[in-house]
């Protein structure tokens, strides 16, 4: 098990009246866990948490062993964080300063073609589109190789082109890394898209106590997306399936 929160109470700030509180959540080796919710309702805070940027009310928060080793969680949050004076390749090594230059230049390579950004290697963040930057930030968080990827919201501002473009690069990524991933979305239809098990917050702040299981195991192109966001957005109004 990577994560595992256990009675857990956060809120945005200290002064806040607004709390997000999960009962039990797991993330475990591998695993790809979505959480979908609305806009205010503690998915940002939930990451904030985890990623130590804020101190939990109350609750306990167990991480694996393998996060005390620097570099082993990817982060890539909403806003632009690339350095617009650096040129892509060096926005993506800008994480890996640690390494050696020889590992960085040979995982370079192979990343930027990965994303498909190898022709975008000596572009600044200004010469490029939405979807393109998406990649750039997702690159840097993968070049150190991290057991554990958290993304915010990585394809809201997206159109439906560039989305299913970054989805393409998410599942790709996913099966050359192996990475695990925690990640926020505001479209259902995107969640269920690529995650093994999405969780979903309702506007009041409360966390489902079971995940949604959109069984991708079984294939891509057997399985209709719609019925199943459908079925999600069903559970978080009602609790109940269709």
């Amino acid at each position: 098990m990577l994560l595992r929160f256990t009675n857990l109470v956060a809120t945005p700030a200290p002064s806040a009246r607004f709390e997000v509180t999960i009962s039990s959540l797991n993330v475990g080796l591998g695993e790809w866990v979505g959480i979908v919710g609305p806009s205010g309702c503690g998915k940002s805070t939930l990451l904030r948490t985890v990623l130590g940027f804020s101190k939990p009310v109350s609750g306990l928060i167990e991480k694996s062993p393998i996060f005390e080793k620097v570099g082993t969680i990817g982060y890539v949050s909403q806003a632009n964080t690339l350095f617009p004076w650096l040129k892509v390749a060096r926005n993506v090594c800008w994480s890996a300063r640690r390494l050696s230059r020889l590992q960085v230049d040979e995982d370079l390579v192979t990343l930027l073609a990965a994303l498909g950004l190898r022709d975008a290697a000596q572009k600044y963040p200004f010469e490029l589109s939405g979807g393109m930057l998406r990649r750039v930030m997702l690159g840097r968080a993968l070049l150190y190789s991290p057991r554990l990827l958290i993304l915010d919201e990585p394809l809201t501002g997206l159109d439906i082109f560039t989305r299913n473009s970054m989805i393409e690069v998410l599942r790709e990524q996913r099966s050359r890394t192996g990475v695990s991933c925690l990640a926020v979305f505001h479209e259902l239809i995107d969640a269920v898209r690529v995650f093994d098990k999405i969780y979903y917050f309702r506007a009041d702040g409360t966390f489902s106590p079971e995940p949604f299981l959109p069984d991708l195991a079984t294939g891509a192109a057997q399985i209709d997306y719609t019925t199943k966001s459908n079925q999600l957005l069903e559970l978080m109004r009602t609790g109940r399936k269709e």
